[in-house]
């Protein structure tokens, strides 16, 4: 089971989706290749699809963490503390195994991700705001003018 620590980037990590970890004295780092879709969803939990996940590590990239031929669905499990929306708190799960013929030298080994956190609230655009406050101020005029009349 591949289990890491947190430490701070070394300039040997590429965009992804996760912070640098250290293991074994390497660097590694999550990212996907494919979009992360909800499957199901049910009150706080749902599944998502996690096929496309990959590990970079120790200088090779790309790693599959996916193995069908070794049991593997691509499925993570997300639980929310209440309902999944924006600033509500997760647990994500993932199990998978890393690919047989992996340049890594780690073909087989199992892989569980465990990730922890906040899901981020999604901003308004300044522009709705900036309409919707355009939109109030012509009701003013115009309510002010049905006054006079």
């Amino acid at each position: 089971m591949l289990v890491g620590s947190t430490l701070n980037a070394t300039g040997s990590e590429f965009a992804s989706n996760d912070n640098p970890h250290l293991w074994f004295d390497s660097t590694g780092m999550l990212s996907s290749v494919s979009d992360t879709n909800i499957l199901s969803a049910s009150g706080n939990t749902a599944t998502l699809d996690f096929s496309g996940i990959r590990w970079s590590w120790a200088g090779t990239d790309n790693i599959v963490i996916n193995t069908p031929a070794l049991g593997d669905n691509g499925i993570a499990n997300i639980v929310c503390a209440f309902d999944c929306s924006g600033g509500d708190a997760y647990m994500l799960d993932f199990v998978g195994h890393i690919e047989s013929a992996s340049p890594s030298g780690l073909g087989g080994e199992e892989v569980r991700i465990h990730l922890e956190g906040r899901i981020a609230a999604v901003p308004v655009p300044a522009a709705v705001w900036f309409f919707c406050s355009g939109l109030l101020g012509l009701f003013g005029v115009a309510r002010k003018r049905v006054r006079k009349s």
